[in-house]
């Protein structure tokens, strides 16, 4: 009988977004406040996020859903291509590249895009599948 790793398919996609909050921004505390003699701005021109935050849904979505629930990253490199801001909403799409069923493992292709439809973090990540899955 085939499992689920035989039956996925290249260009089989899952996605998650999440609208990126003040409480998301780094460096500045949350509360606001700045101390002395720092700037309130980046060289960004304002706060941006922590760096691992749009990575972070990519991560979610291949541990959650695709490749499959409880699937662990082995490799990965991403290019980060721009900022995103509070108030940006930001969606990460994983997509199905290639797949090596003797070793459980898939390549994805994944992005995540600000809400311009503009990538913001994009690369491939290598996933091993949980045994049964």
């Amino acid at each position: 009988m085939a499992g689920y790793l035989d039956k996925l398919q290249a260009g089989t996609f899952a996605s998650q977004g999440k609208t990126v909050s003040r409480e998301d921004l780094s460096p500045l505390p949350k509360d606001g406040s700045v101390a002395p003699g720092e700037d309130r701005k980046t060289r960004f021109g304002e706060p941006i996020p922590q760096g691992l935050m749009s990575p972070g849904l990519i991560f979610d979505v291949i541990g959650a859903s695709l490749p499959a629930h409880g699937a662990a990253v082995t490799g990965r490199e991403l290019t980060f291509l721009r900022p995103v801001y509070a108030g940006d909403f930001v969606t990460a799409i994983v997509t199905v590249k290639d797949k090596d069923v003797s070793a459980r493992t898939v390549t994805l292709d994944v992005v995540v895009n600000n809400d311009e439809c503009d990538p913001v973090v994009a690369g491939t990540v290598t996933a091993v599948l949980p045994e049964g899955a």
